[in-house]
């Protein structure tokens, strides 16, 4: 089927024919008839079978000795067509950011492939029906192979897998049969395919120290035994579809020499990969997916052309043709366009003026378009073919001098102008288009903060090498931590005393190691029988706890102290320092991490309290110093798996902080039907989620703690190991700010956030392959350390604008920009944080009441190209004159902190970690009093109180009087039933009493009044 579509003038015909299913060469043979006589041509077009031969394959950054993945949650760094199913020798491994391999210090590693998971995507057809097996090799991080039915990715279900740690400790149940030296071969179950079916199938393998991995099958019509998937029975790609036809081809200008068309997107089933323009039947452009427009250039004046557009997917279908559009170019034009008029300001705002104007005309040809000029700057960059236009970003309350330039087809000009004035600017309004907000700023402080802590490797003194001198140097952190997984198999006795191994290492030359950077040490205790912390694995030892006392804080003489003293310390440990922070752990969960003790959460919350009261009974215990911390899981409660709950449930001061995890993982899931590539703004997306969702899980877990431990106080929450768990991403700017953003909004709800890791590993914040070289989480750490210590500020965020951020169920709306504020000893620093990537904010400072600031402030803004940038941006502006209601400029995804000197008050008394919320201040009985008689044996209490942002509504009820025992209460939706279960005990009023649970000052009382039958009103 098919046929030739033509409609004058155009000077295209379109000729749509049909294959029948049969390969091979083809004539077609157009004939053409018109008044003067018919003419004819042939064209040779090929029918050939559908081929794709090859595979794709990807290289994946993944964390060290990480289980191969059964879906693609992490983006690809390398991504190619290979012709078979094994690693192209070609891959530039030197230009792949490899974060594990970056850091990679043995000596087999060659800094540039040591760690990596390759992934292979493609479709399999069989040569002929029969049974089939497939074979995998790989390393220790494991492999899978996955096979479908058809064609459809999702379907696919595990044919071959060898899980990580196989045989001792496998991760998951092994598919197939294992085999090999090393158990490093995996091969399926014999599978039955029909010949010619195109199955997909994809495959995760982890490798080490190697650029190879290999796919293979064998079965009939192949050769004998296994060989590589290639060839003409492997496609990268299987796609007959095309993509839809494009639509609503026009022209939306031309001149003499060029022409702007535009049309509708196209769809298609795996996505539309661009566009084809043909300009009278030869093609003149090849576009992008993204563009739905073009400028044709070089075209011949006084000429006819008859244009088409395609569509075109990643298997290079190509779609049919557009409807015909046919134009003519202008000729000569040598006259200039009469100006615009009626110029004016349609809009003004305090940042933006919209400008409009009545069209200019042309007597020759026609007005091609616009150019429009601030104060003599042309300041469009692309021809303006409407008669509005935005201007962006002005001044307030500032005259600019408009001109518009009027351009005709044979780009003559002509011009007008007018003088175009700015408001003042009002962050609440309309600001036609421009994102803006305000920053409210008060002296209320909220808590007291030290800024942002560090981990570091510790376990043979790497902490105490020139490269940590400099690096901690830089970072000033807050806290210093002995702690990870790796603590949790450590004894006391390896790291204390003259002659240790570890290079001499102890715990000594730890903490005066963190004094020399002025942080607070944080242990972790060995948490497994085979450290002397435990006498099993279910059971602390006392005594290791005691003589750890005695090490920091007791005199030379206590076995401690004798420690101390054979490796050159006669005073105190502690005395060098304001705090210390001792963790019970690090992620007590279970054996997984070397802690047995976790498999049950009542007996690990029961032993810690029980060292801790005995520590506390110690002589050498400073309460004022030391800080007891549980180890427990997220800072949310619904996602702790119920050891949080634990270890506040019965609390009663014995422990002062729990050690939640500081992670905000967003992973993505992959989908194989999407071709890879997963958007990095939706991955900083779902951290905001998680970190929205742990925020408010920080105000719960507080709330929970107050009514649930013995003495009714919220706990701080030290996030012992902070970043964000998506290694393809780390160290990039994003990160940085997405991460900054979360640790300073943490802060005012008692948390104490410490980065994981300094320089090793998939987190280190300095890039190790570039001469460690600090990266964006690194520098806005260094910002907050040397210039926001102090008390964090209570501040508002105030705009039109919103954010909707989700995760898992949860969904809430932020501010777009996060807003911070801190009162140190030298002044005032307020931090902005965008969470807009893709738009600039403009935020208006309300500076707080009361308080002299100098002319003048420092502006630092760190930022980068874009947000995928790893090495980071620091702008720094000296002099910034600073004001009442300034306007702060927060480019997209950036920091940006403004320093200021003031006349700061004291500093607050508040604790590190305090938590400041609202608390109930009224309780209301709605009713005056309630009777009873014997029909009515049952009456409710309903009750208001106040405010409704208080954190803990709780209310404790109670009946007072002599006659109570008549009466019974009970909890119900509305209030409060009390039910009269003895009117012979009711011999007198009873009052009902709700309490704050907070304050017993606050409460509210109603009467309870028993009528009997000789009581009530005789009717006459």
């Amino acid at each position: 089927g098919g046929g030739v579509e033509y409609i004058r003038p155009n000077t295209l015909a379109l000729v749509r024919v049909s294959e029948k299913g049969v390969a091979g060469p083809a004539t077609l043979t157009v004939t053409l008839t018109d008044p003067d006589g018919i003419n004819s041509f042939e064209a040779s077009v090929s029918v050939v079978p559908y081929v794709n031969p090859g595979v794709e394959f990807l290289v994946l950054d993944v964390p060290q000795y990480e289980e191969s993945k059964t879906t693609f949650n992490s983006p690809n760094i390398y991504e190619a067509r290979v012709d078979r199913a094994t690693v192209p020798q070609n891959v530039p491994w030197e230009d792949l950011e490899l974060t594990v391999s970056a850091s990679c210090v043995s000596s087999n590693c060659n800094g540039y492939n040591d760690y990596a998971q390759f992934m292979y995507r493609g479709y399999v057809v069989a040569p002929q029906t029969g049974a089939y097996e497939f074979r995998m090799f790989s390393d220790a991080g494991g492999m899978r192979l996955y096979l479908s039915q058809n064609t459809n990715f999702a379907n696919a279900t595990a044919i071959a897998a060898r899980p990580r740690g196989y045989p001792n400790n496998p991760s998951f149940t092994p598919v197939g049969i294992i085999s090999g030296n090393g158990n490093t071969i995996v091969t399926s179950d014999p599978i039955n395919l029909v010949a010619g079916q195109v199955y997909a199938y994809y495959a995760f393998s982890y490798r080490v120290h190697k650029d190879v991995g290999d796919v293979l099958w064998s079965g009939p019509g192949l050769p004998e035994g296994f060989t590589l998937i290639g060839g003409e029975y492997s496609y990268a790609i299987y796609d007959t579809e095309k993509p839809s036809t494009p639509a609503g081809l026009h022209l939306i200008n031309r001149a003499t020499d060029k022409a702007t068309l535009a049309w509708s997107s196209s769809a298609d089933n795996q996505g539309v990969t661009g566009y084809r323009l043909y300009a009278n039947g030869e093609l003149v452009a090849e576009l992008p997916s993204t563009a739905t427009s073009y400028l044709l250039q070089g075209l011949d004046e006084a000429t006819r052309y008859s244009m088409v557009v395609t569509a075109t997917d990643a298997m290079s279908n190509e779609s049919l043709p557009s409807s015909i559009l046919t134009f003519e170019t202008f000729g000569p034009d040598l006259i200039a366009p009469n100006p615009v008029s009626n110029l004016r300001s349609e809009a003004s705002a305090g940042l933006a003026l919209q400008v409009a104007w009545s069209p200019a005309t042309d007597n020759e040809t026609a007005i091609f378009g616009y150019n429009l000029y601030v104060d003599d700057e042309l300041h469009n960059t692309e021809v303006i073919v409407d008669t509005t236009y935005i201007v962006r970003v002005l001044e307030p309350e500032t005259a600019y001098s408009i001109k518009v330039e009027a351009i005709d087809g044979g780009d003559n000009t002509s011009e007008a102008s007018y003088t175009g004035t700015t408001t003042a600017f009002d962050p609440l309004a309309n600001n036609l288009g421009i994102k803006t907000g305000k920053m409210v700023v008060t002296t209320e402080a909220l808590t007291k903060t030290i800024g942002i802590g560090i981990n570091t490797d510790y376990r043979n003194g790497e902490v105490m090498d020139e490269l940590h001198t400099q690096l901690l140097g830089q970072l000033k952190p807050s806290t210093l931590r002995w702690g990870a997984i790796t603590a949790n198999n450590l004894s006391f006795n390896s790291y204390t005393g003259a002659g240790k191994p570890n290079n001499g290492f102890t715990i000594g030359k730890f903490m005066e190691r963190a004094a020399e950077f002025g942080a607070i040490p944080n242990f972790t205790c060995g948490m497994n029988a085979t450290t002397d912390w435990m006498t099993s694995n279910t059971v602390f030892n006392e005594n290791t706890f005691l003589k750890f006392l005695e090490y920091v804080n007791g005199p030379d003489t206590s076995p401690g102290g004798q420690l101390r003293v054979a490796e050159g310390y006669s005073e105190p440990l502690l005395n060098k320092h304001e705090m210390l922070i001792f963790e019970f752990g690090n992620e007590v969960w279970g054996t997984t991490h070397n802690s047995p003790i976790g498999s049950n959460y009542d007996t690990y919350a029961a032993e810690c309290r029980r060292v801790a009261n005995l520590m506390r009974a110690s002589p050498y215990f400073d309460a004022n110093k030391i800080k007891l911390v549980y180890s427990t899981r997220r800072p949310a409660l619904d996602m702790s798996f119920g050891l949080n709950e634990k270890v506040i449930r019965g609390d009663n001061g014995a422990l002062d902080w729990t050690g939640p995890s500081g992670y905000t993982s967003g992973n993505l899931s992959y989908d194989p039907e999407i071709p890879a590539g997963i958007s990095e703004l939706e991955y900083y997306n779902t951290i905001w989620g998680l970190a929205f969702r742990y925020l408010e899980g920080m105000d719960k877990s507080h709330a929970y703690e107050i009514v649930n431990r013995g003495n009714k106080e919220p706990m701080p929450m030290y996030l012992y190991e902070s970043n964000s768990t998506q290694s393809t991403y780390n160290g990039r700017v994003g990160q940085g700010v997405a991460s900054m953003d979360y640790y300073l909004e943490s802060m005012s709800r008692g948390a104490i956030p410490v980065i994981f890791n300094l320089n090793q590993g998939q987190w280190a914040i300095v890039a190790k392959e570039a001469n460690n070289t600090p990266l964006a989480l690194f520098r806005a750490a260094q910002l907050v350390n040397h210039h926001a210590v102090g008390d964090l500020l209570k501040t508002q965020y105030e705009s039109t604008f919103k954010r909707s951020v989700s995760n898992e169920g949860f969904s809430t709306q932020v501010a777009p920009v996060g807003a911070f504020a801190f009162m140190t000893e030298a002044g005032y620093s307020f931090i902005l944080t965008s969470r807009d990537f893709e738009e600039d904010h403009y935020v208006q400072l309300d500076l707080p009441d009361g308080v002299t600031f100098g002319a003048t402030a420092t502006m630092y803004t760190l930022s980068g190209e874009g947000y995928s940038s790893r090495f980071p941006s620091l702008d720094t502006v000296p002099a910034l004159p600073i004001s009442e209601g300034m306007l702060v400029k927060v480019p997209k995804h950036s920091l940006v902190m403004i320093l200021a000197e003031g006349n700061p008050k004291p500093l607050s008394e508040l604790s590190l970690g305090h938590y400041s919320y609202v608390k109930l201040s009224s309780v209301n009985i709605v009713e005056e009093e309630l009777l009873f008689n014997a029909d009515t044996l049952t009456r409710t209490a309903t009750f208001t109180s106040g405010p409704d942002n208080a954190l803990v509504k709780d209310l404790v009820w109670s009946l007072r009087g002599e006659a109570n025992a008549a009466y019974s209460q009970s909890s119900v939706a509305s209030g409060r039933r009390v039910r009269l279960l003895k009117p012979e005990l009711a011999t007198a009023d009873v009052m009902l009493r709700a309490t704050a649970f907070e304050d017993s000052t606050i409460f509210d009382e109603v009467v309870l009044k028993y009528m009997a039958p000789e009581e009530l009103p005789t009717l006459v």
